[in-house]
């Protein structure tokens, strides 16, 4: 296998080579940007078996996804003096909040299920776990 990627007339001069080396079984880069050259050979294994990691969802209460760029920001705005962050998930409203308890006062953030920052909500049940944020 080998591709190379490049920009097109007039574009910077950027260009990224990939390719296989089957008898040393390493993926190979090249990437040239602005006259820089950066190589880079990464080796790779066969599989004795193709592993199945089965998760399977049996005694999951609740499952929520949200876009990372958003909970890093929410995790931003929590406040870093509190001992611990407190996450709550509920079938109904607040639907999910994270909140901490410092020299502040208490910092909360609610998000609704139907929020553009969560990517799925899957919820049965109210939950309310805590997490030691000190070590």
């Amino acid at each position: 296998i080998n591709a190379e990627y490049g920009g097109g007339p007039g574009s910077a001069v950027t260009s990224l080579k990939m390719f296989y080396d089957e008898p040393a079984k390493s993926l190979g880069l090249v990437l040239e940007e602005g006259g820089v050259v950066t190589e880079c050979n990464i080796k790779t294994l066969d599989a004795d078996e193709i592993l199945d990691f089965n998760f399977t969802s049996l005694g999951v209460v609740n499952k929520i996804i949200m876009k990372s760029d958003c909970l890093r920001d929410t995790f931003t705005d929590l406040d870093d003096s509190s001992p611990v962050l407190e996450i709550l998930m509920s079938p109904d409203e607040p639907w999910l909040r994270l909140s901490t308890f410092g020299q502040a006062g208490t910092t909360l953030s609610e998000f609704p299920r139907d929020s553009d920052m969560v990517e799925s909500f899957e919820c049965t049940k109210t939950q309310v776990n805590r997490y030691k944020l000190t070590l």
